[in-house]
């Protein structure tokens, strides 16, 4: 199974709700993705999120989830961010996910705002992206619109405007392909975005307490900058960090987003000293977590376990570079290569020749680096 990608269905106590997960990691990311979720739920996206997001899949056990199934048969004044939080709460339960990093974009943001403060327990990292504490002007004049354009059947222009709300100017292949997008379910797309509409944490943002990362687009049309900058005013523990390039998509045009909200994290590099050389910013992360230092000698006990497989795999990470290492058979280690933007992969039957290639790799990335 690719990056142990799976879809899952999790049963509520009054719904269900789609959920996929994915990530060669250990420690859980939790996701909750924006109004995007009213157009289609994540349902059947395991694979295809796992790949996108490749650089959470090496580093993270991943769970994205929607909002419940049935939302459009809820009654509808059950159907409010701090509702869906609560029913969120509920999903993580089922799947015992507790005190986590989780991110939650655009109306996902507004989400996870309730689930720091009515489950503190559930959040021990917080990441809001371009998303708001309550409507301004800006964001009641989109979202109105797009209800209306919804309402009227208008599903062509709907997602058009979406699309030039939320990508900048150069993003012109998303735009069109924005004009090809089905919207499933009518009825959910406007309940959500009316959740948006009545979204009010503002006077309780001061109750979340967990360290919060608060990330904006200097061109955001859909909720503003000042929406950002407000909410950092509000928590106490925050930091804040506007792309200055970038609008509302920022999380899809941004080529280090994903890697800024790892960092935030705080995770730990691994220090590896091979052959008298250390090579540091690596990351080596195995089944039972990450190494903290190994030698030489380490490593070759990792590819041993993994050909004995007493190891399920092996991953060395920096930044968007990784070498990943598992059994194809039970005599034949398959290893996995992105370095450079260039991908390779190798099978060999000697652990040998695959610490070898490791090797070279790590070499080769250093010396790239000092030319």
């Amino acid at each position: 199974m690719i990056f142990n990608a799976e879809n899952l269905t999790v049963c509520l106590q009054n719904d269900s709700m789609e959920c996929v997960t994915f990530g060669l990691g250990t420690k859980p990311l939790v996701i909750i993705p924006g109004l995007s979720d009213g157009m289609a739920t994540v349902k059947g996206m395991a694979l295809p999120f796992a790949l996108m997001y490749h650089y959470l899949s090496l580093r993270y056990k991943v769970y994205i989830f929607s909002r419940p199934n049935h939302l459009s048969a809820q009654d509808p004044s059950l159907v409010t961010t701090r509702h869906m939080a609560q029913d969120l709460s509920e999903a993580m339960d089922r799947l015992a996910i507790n005190d986590v990093y989780v991110v939650g974009i655009s109306m996902g943001g507004m989400i996870v705002q309730w689930l720091a403060i009515d489950h503190p327990e559930k959040v021990n990292r917080l990441a809001l992206v371009v998303t708001a504490a309550k409507p301004n002007e800006m964001m009641r004049e989109v979202v109105s619109n797009w209800i209306g354009l919804a309402e009227e059947g208008k599903i062509k222009e709907l997602m058009l405007d979406t699309a030039e709300k939320t990508y900048t100017g150069n993003n012109i292949t998303a735009k069109l392909s924005a004009g090809l997008i089905q919207l499933k379910d009518k009825e959910r797309f406007c309940r959500e975005a009316k959740a948006c509409l009545q979204h009010d944490a503002w006077e309780m943002l001061d109750q979340i307490t967990c360290p919060t990362l608060i990330i904006g687009g200097r061109k955001d049309a859909t909720v503003g900058v000042e929406a950002s900058l407000s909410i950092k005013e509000k928590i106490s523990d925050s930091q804040l960090y506007i792309y200055e390039k970038y609008g509302h998509g920022l999380y899809e045009e941004a080529k280090n987003f994903w890697r800024r909200i790892a960092e935030f994290s705080g995770d730990k590099k691994s220090l590896i000293k091979l052959r008298g050389k250390t090579y540091p910013g690596w990351i080596l992360e195995t089944d039972l977590g990450v190494a903290k230092t190994f030698e030489e000698r380490d490593l070759k006990n990792i590819l041993d376990a993994i050909t004995y497989g007493s190891r399920d795999f092996m991953v060395l990470v920096k930044d968007d570079n990784y070498m990943q290492i598992s059994m194809k058979d039970e005599e034949t280690i398959h290893m996995e290569i992105r370095m450079n933007d260039t991908v390779m992969q190798w099978e060999s039957a000697d652990t040998e020749e695959i610490f070898q290639r490791i090797t070279e790799c790590l070499e080769d990335r250093t010396a790239r680096k000092e030319a």
